[in-house]
């Protein structure tokens, strides 16, 4: 993983929660409205998006020549503010006659008909995150001379009859070099049925299994609403993902080619903070 970027939109639906807010959809903020996915859906009231779906990208880098003209894949970031990958892919395109099964269509989000060359395919833009396994944690972890120790972090009487610290009244005080952390570890497993299914994708987009290349991954919370739609044996009732925005931007380079087995990778979500120092720091003093 290159980087990670946590989205505007992730902390203004914290905030909203945090304050018992009701939590409102901006314009311009959805992955619905980008893809014209269920993009006038609105949210019951008292409803909240969790984190839910899982979307892949295939811009999140671009080629440089290095030094002797070596060439180089470098990863390009995100900002806060983006509401949307460079360029979100599907996980499955299928012509409209061999759709995903009954059993396999659950697993998927922003399913929408998707017409290329002429002919037309079910895509599903987004997969369902799995949460069976995953454990909220709080943590300290101490770091010296570069090395970090982390333990759990586990409250005692001492939590709620707190002392006052002993801080120096000359120099500045730092943070003392260990934080404490609420996170959860999320696994993703992208297994070999969907390389096979994004070499279909490739291949139908770009007529090359070569450019099955996921370069971006975008954590999104959503709220499930169950809708209607079409299948090759008519209407049924599909879980579709509305309200969904990008929580967390997650960089990295698969070229599946090279990984026909599938991958997996997992991603630590959730805030720490840093614990206050009792050290007097030598700070610019002021010369006469």
């Amino acid at each position: 993983m290159q980087s990670i970027c946590t989205t505007l939109w992730s902390t203004f639906l914290q905030t909203c929660a945090h304050l018992g807010l009701p939590f409102t959809i901006k314009e311009h903020t959805t992955l619905n409205e980008k893809l014209e996915i269920q993009a006038n859906a609105t949210l019951n009231q008292g409803e909240m998006p969790r984190l839910a779906i899982l979307c892949i990208g295939n811009r999140g880098h671009r080629a440089v020549t290095g030094t002797d003209n070596f060439p180089l894949t470098v990863p390009v970031d995100h900002q806060a503010d983006h509401a949307a990958l460079y360029g979100q892919i599907p996980f499955v395109l299928r012509d409209t006659n061999n759709d995903l099964t009954p059993d396999q269509r659950p697993k998927y989000a922003l399913r929408k008909t998707l017409n290329i060359n002429n002919r037309n395919y079910y895509a599903y833009y987004g997969k369902r995150i799995d949460m069976t396994d995953v454990v909220p944690k709080l943590q300290k972890t101490v770091v010296e001379d570069g090395q970090s120790t982390t333990t759990d972090y586990i409250p005692t009487t001492a939590n709620l009859n707190p002392e006052w610290p002993d801080i120096p009244n000359t120099g500045a005080v730092s943070t003392s070099g260990a934080y404490l952390s609420a996170s959860a570890v999320v696994s993703v497993n992208f297994t070999e049925f969907d390389v096979q299914e994004l070499y279909n994708v490739a291949k139908i987009m770009y007529n090359d299994q070569n450019y099955a290349v996921i370069s971006e991954f975008a954590f999104c919370t959503a709220v499930d609403r169950t809708v209607s739609v079409p299948t090759p044996s008519g209407n049924t009732n599909f879980k579709e993902a509305i309200a969904c925005q990008v929580a967390t931007f997650v960089g990295g380079h698969y070229e599946l080619v090279y990984y026909s087995k599938g991958f997996d990778f997992k991603v630590e979500l959730g805030a720490n903070e840093p614990l206050l120092g009792a050290e007097e720091i030598t700070t610019a003093t002021l010369i006469q």
